[in-house]
């Protein structure tokens, strides 16, 4: 694990914002118990922008609602406090997470691989019957966010690592660990606890690269790495398919992997727009049958 002085040095020359308290403030209200609409609802109303950017996205064909959504507290009773929690999430992550100057990495291509896996670690979270499939969709979609903080900290050294990746098929964590002794996970899920995320949440963060034999049960953080091993955008080969398709048949026997890209992809094309990002990427059965 990287020490303090590891962290607070990154954070001291990063251009990396604290996490707005709307954000944080939602997580605070997400762990307690009898929570009513209009008390969720109350931090988003404070930000007229944010309130704009909430209705649009339940507005959109995505939910598929046929009469127009016109209130927060509405909102939050018809997709759940989770889902909106997620957007305020996503929104807060996009305000904070500046693009790097790399020629190596894109910011763009990050955000459609994290909202993937988010998505992917969702629907593998309802085949498993979790009980928090939200929950699990919020680690996946933020297991990254450390990448583009520390290619900024250190521009000469992630060019060269993420050039390494491409070009030797390896793993960016590995090589994080080879030449620093920390990946970005533990960067990640540290800086979360710096922004007082739910222990659960940092600790899918900090969980997602564990090796895959490790699993021993079916939890948040076990789902979380299996999403983590979904191809990478700006690849050019998906390394680990052979090894999330493992992981599939160990924890859910009587599901094919396949059915988890069908429906992956299919919820990707419905949420990207909804979200302005771009759906224009290959999707999972692309992948699937491009290394078939």
């Amino acid at each position: 694990m990287p020490s303090n002085s590891c962290i607070d040095e990154i954070l001291e020359h990063s251009t990396v914002s604290a996490m707005p308290q709307t954000a944080v403030r939602l997580l605070e209200i997400s762990q307690q118990e009898d929570v009513g609409p209009n008390e969720f609802a109350a931090p988003i109303l404070m930000d007229p922008g944010l309130t704009a950017q909430v209705l649009q996205y339940v507005n959109s064909a995505y939910f598929g609602f046929q009469q127009k959504i016109s209130s927060v507290q509405l909102a939050v009773n018809l997709v759940g406090y989770k889902t909106i929690k997620n957007f305020v999430l996503w929104k807060a992550l996009q305000n904070v997470i500046q693009p790097p100057p790399s020629d190596e990495f894109s910011l763009s291509l990050l955000w459609q691989d994290s909202l993937r896996r988010a998505i992917f670690a969702r629907n593998f979270a309802e085949k498993c019957r979790h009980e928090a499939p939200e929950e699990v969709f919020a680690g996946a979609l933020m297991q990254d966010l450390a990448i583009p903080l520390l290619i900024h900290q250190r521009p000469k050294d992630y060019e060269k690592l993420l050039k390494t990746a491409r070009v030797e098929r390896k793993r960016l964590h590995e090589l994080e660990e080879d030449n620093f002794g920390w990946n970005h996970a533990e960067i990640g899920a540290m800086l979360c606890e710096r922004w007082n995320f739910p222990p659960e949440l940092v600790s899918m963060i900090r969980q997602h690269l564990v090796p895959t034999s490790s699993f021993e049960e079916t939890n948040a953080e076990r789902i979380v790495t299996v999403a983590a091993l979904l191809p990478t955008e700006a690849a050019p080969f998906w390394t680990e398919q052979a090894r999330l398709e493992k992981c599939v048949r160990m924890l859910l026997p009587k599901t094919q992997a396949q059915e988890l890209y069908y429906r992956t992809d299919h919820d990707f094309l419905q949420l990207a727009p909804s979200i302005n990002l771009s759906s224009n990427c290959r999707s999972l059965m692309q992948w699937a049958q491009a290394k078939a």
